[in-house]
């Protein structure tokens, strides 16, 4: 009875840890609290809690699991795995059905006021997204950055495992391309690969970035890369090799106009 007794006490104190870690935005400490006590229980605060400190990492695939846990095997009425799954999908980028999901969270528990903060943050995102693509596809590149970083502000902290992350500091880095900020273009790059080192996008933008800056030589040698590793059946990944390899190859070439001091237009 004794040993049961200080199980339950390193239960409850690891339980108590996890949620103050939850609290101050401790993520990974809380996922492997969490992650410990899910060896000994199933209970759905238990369940519940790692799932949040999943969200809180951006790894929305495990987060998704945990609640459907919940659901079919608890609670199928439990507000709060509404409320995770939608924010899930919210940072997977598919905003309606991130807004849906809190939507029916709200309707299971009107006053769930993580839930009520989570849709407001929904809705102002998909809006400005909105804004942005259409900016960007009038060509009114300053008013799509404008709108990304708004979004990004708004959404702050984003997780950078988050493919939302993904998708608002690739496609504001395209932006900055239209406009020939080649350096904006890159860092924005820079801040997506090292978090997901398979978008394709943000990868293709960093590539066109440095040819913008006459780096030839290091754009094709990322692509190549890319194409060792896993990118050798994507055509656009491909054509930017080849883009690539054509500009450090013609710089090579010997500038014979130069070579016999003769102008390039000869009359």
């Amino acid at each position: 009875l004794q040993k049961e007794l200080q199980h339950v006490q390193q239960l409850r104190d690891s339980m108590a840890l996890g949620l103050q870690q939850l609290n101050q935005k401790d993520y990974a400490p809380a996922k492997a609290t969490f992650g410990a006590l899910l060896r000994h229980s199933n209970a759905k605060c238990v369940l519940m809690c790692a799932a949040r400190a999943d969200v809180g990492l951006g790894l929305t695939d495990s987060a998704l699991r945990l609640t459907l846990q919940i659901i079919r095997q608890l609670d199928k009425n439990y507000a709060e795995a509404y409320e995770v799954r939608g924010q899930c999908m919210f940072l997977m980028g598919d905003l309606d059905k991130g807004m849906s999901l809190v939507k029916e969270a709200l309707r299971l528990d009107p006053d769930l006021s993580s839930a009520q903060r989570i849709l407001k943050q929904c809705k102002k995102v998909s809006t400005n997204i909105q804004t942005a693509r259409n900016a960007y596809f009038r060509r009114d590149f300053p008013t799509a950055i404008n709108a990304f970083s708004e979004s990004i502000q708004i959404c702050n902290p984003l997780p950078p495992k988050s493919p939302l992350y993904g998708i608002l500091y690739s496609e504001r880095a395209e932006a900055y391309l239209r406009i020939k900020n080649y350096s904006a273009a890159l860092k924005d790059c820079a801040l997506v690969l090292y978090a997901i080192d398979d978008c394709v996008k943000a990868w293709l933008v960093k590539a066109r970035a440095l040819g913008g800056l006459g780096r030839y030589e290091e754009a094709r040698s990322d692509m190549e890369s890319l194409l060792q590793k896993w990118g050798s059946n994507n055509d656009e990944i491909v054509k930017a090799y080849e883009k690539a390899d054509f500009e450090v190859r013609k710089t090579r070439r010997p500038d014979f106009y130069k070579l016999f001091q003769i102008p390039h237009v000869a009359s």
